[in-house]
């Protein structure tokens, strides 16, 4: 006849069976997890309010972040996070404008006279980053992008250069200059992932182009009459 367990073996039975099934419940929750599909993109609904005194709302530039707003209205720049209704004024930026972020959304540069500026985004005294060459064009036709290795890029209208300056402050220097059988002026620089600028041209055909500069090359990628 078979033998019968003893009392000992049958009290090591149980918990090695406890065992095996949570093991099972968590591979079962693990292949679950891992099959559920990507989250989907949530979408952020924002209002900026139109100013009671009629005065117009420009220049509007998201933080990198995705959390605040800054744009010039009544010769200032005014800051708004997306999850509120009121904006808040930064101090000191009479007269500034296109603002634009640092890549950590905690600076808001911007131009004002033949100045190029910054803030920091909480409200500060506002710091010097470099003097602008003196040009005769509208001083909001200027652009200007902050990269995440810490230098800003920026164009003045009018003009067939592009400079760089470190995001601390420091010396103006040409990083490009737009060959004349291109066109004559870039305006409205934005920055690609990974490095580069895409821009827009002027050309002197009446033809407006849509380029791309990276690794010291320019690549017009889009042709439009104006």
């Amino acid at each position: 006849a078979p033998r019968a367990p003893s009392r000992r073996g049958r009290s090591l039975i149980w918990p090695a069976v406890a065992l095996l099934i949570a093991a099972a419940g968590g591979l079962a929750a693990l292949v679950t997890y891992s099959q559920r599909p990507a989250d989907a993109p949530q979408v952020h609904k924002t209002f900026v309010a139109l100013r009671p005194d009629g005065s117009a709302i420009r220049f509007p530039a998201l933080s990198p972040d995705g959390r605040r707003i800054v744009y010039a209205a009544r010769s200032r720049l005014w800051v708004q996070a997306l999850d509120e209704w009121e904006p808040r004024e930064l101090a000191g930026t009479e007269g500034g404008v296109r603002p634009f972020w640092s890549p950590a959304s905690d600076w808001i540069g911007f131009f004002r006279n033949e100045q190029l500026l910054k803030i920091p985004a909480a409200g500060g005294p506002v710091v010097s980053i470099a003097t602008l060459p003196a040009v005769q064009a509208p001083l909001f036709s200027s652009s200007a992008v902050w990269s995440d290795e810490g230098t800003i890029f920026l164009s003045q209208a009018a003009g067939p250069q592009i400079y760089r300056v470190p995001g601390g402050g420091g010396e103006l220097k040409e990083h490009y200059t737009l060959p004349e059988a291109t066109g004559f002026d870039v305006h409205d620089l934005a920055p690609l992932p990974g490095g580069g600028l895409v821009m827009a041209v002027h050309r002197a055909d009446g033809v407006g182009a849509l380029a791309v500069l990276a690794d010291g090359n320019l690549t017009i990628v889009l042709e439009a009459s104006n």
